[in-house]
């Protein structure tokens, strides 16, 4: 009891090393199975990324928001956060993670080398804004086609009806009845 929070921190994690029966007191199996996934994903698709991207932030943000999103991640990614001897594979991912996601939030944060980025990836970021007011035109055009269908089928309800009284529907006579010359 008169250990420090560290100490005993510390103490948990090295029984857990030793004997990894030993309930390590650290994220459920869920979350790291949650953990591994992303991971995983994130690794196999990071190749592909631009840094904003990366970061899960958009080429406009600005310092405080990407800095926020940076720290959300980093925190999220560290490699520390992947201990223990079955976790070997998955901390080198990690690391790699890291050190990219730490060099993209580097690059964007300096104002020279961002512009330098920027014009490096100016079509990307052109393809961005275009994607963005896409979605924008998208989401009006579904805001404004939702009462315009409401509002056309009671109408059409109603036009079938008047054409019903007003022509009911002509049948062939039969066979053998007298034709009307109406």
């Amino acid at each position: 009891a008169l250990l420090s929070p560290a100490v005993r921190d510390l103490s948990r994690r090295v029984r857990c090393v030793l004997d990894p029966e030993v309930e390590a007191g650290g994220p459920t199996t869920a979350e790291t199975d949650s953990l591994e996934a992303d991971v995983d994903r994130l690794f196999a698709e990071m190749g592909g990324r631009n840094y904003y991207e990366l970061l899960s932030v958009a080429p406009d943000v600005d310092r405080k928001e990407m800095r926020s999103a940076y720290f959300v991640l980093s925190k999220r990614y560290h490699p520390d956060r992947a201990f223990g001897p079955r976790a070997a594979e998955l901390r080198k991912k990690m690391e790699v993670i890291f050190m990219r996601l730490t060099r993209a939030y580097e690059t964007l944060a300096d104002a020279e080398q961002r512009a330098a980025y920027d014009a490096y990836i100016a079509e990307q970021i052109e393809l961005w804004k275009i994607e963005q007011q896409l979605r924008v035109a998208a989401e009006i055009s579904k805001k404004i086609e939702a009462p315009a269908r409401a509002i056309s089928r009671p109408v059409q309800a109603r036009r079938g009806a008047v054409v019903k009284t007003i022509a009911p529907e002509r049948r062939p006579p039969e066979k053998g009845a007298p034709v009307s010359s109406d």
